[in-house]
């Protein structure tokens, strides 16, 4: 018997000042929905956006406005989504945040060296693409609902304390634009470009580099 395809519900999360670029955005990979900040912080838009998520949907993915995505990405990801775990998985890895990233410098040279396309750890470290299956999503949001910490450490911690790791494509299917931060205070020192590690297509197996 043939499987089915995996489906996958896509909304962007996004500031109006960054309208054109959100909309772009959500054009480009076929979103579901744009959920806008109403002025409450980036927890609430990112709780929004995720209860925007279709939950008939067998994976959620919630993209950042700033987010830069291939028009196919959700063929991408269902072709990579079948060589991981049913965990949180991270579609993008960053050079200048958090700091010091010497560990995850480390990890990228090992993931290319052995030619790996997926990096895992225990916490999330950028919210740019965001996927999970939609199982957790309620749970999920139910977990971060008084949490004070940013939204993507919210959610890493929700996996965390489910005894599951955080995954992240290699290379990094989405890239980051390197415009200027509407977080007051910044979510981190400007040392580097916030851009991927690398950004393309990964070679889909099951090799994994731990840091």
């Amino acid at each position: 018997m043939v499987e089915a395809p995996l489906t996958l519900s896509v909304v962007v999360m996004a500031h109006p000042r960054r309208e054109a670029q959100a909309k772009e955005l959500a054009w480009t990979v076929g979103a579901d929905r744009i959920v806008w900040d109403e002025g409450r912080g980036e927890n609430d838009t990112g709780d929004r956006a995720w209860g925007a998520i279709d939950r008939r949907a067998d994976w959620g993915l919630v993209l950042q406005d700033d987010a830069i995505a291939p028009m196919d990405l959700r063929y991408r990801f269902a072709d990579g989504i079948a060589t991981a775990p049913r965990t949180c998985i991270g579609l993008y890895v960053g050079t200048s945040y958090p700091m010091p990233h010497s560990h995850i410098d480390s990890a990228v040279r090992a993931a290319e060296t052995i030619g790996a396309s997926w990096l895992e750890t225990v916490s999330l470290l950028w919210g740019v693409g965001v996927a999970m299956p939609t199982e957790h999503v309620d749970p999920m949001l139910a977990f971060v609902e008084h949490s004070a910490l940013p939204y993507d450490r919210r959610l890493g911690r929700y996996f965390r304390d489910a005894g599951l790791p955080i995954r992240y494509t290699f290379p990094s299917l989405v890239d980051h634009r390197d415009g200027p931060t509407l977080l007051n205070p910044a979510d981190g020192p400007r040392v580097l470009p916030r851009k991927a590690h690398a950004y393309g297509v990964p070679e889909w197996n099951e090799r994994v580099v731990r840091f």
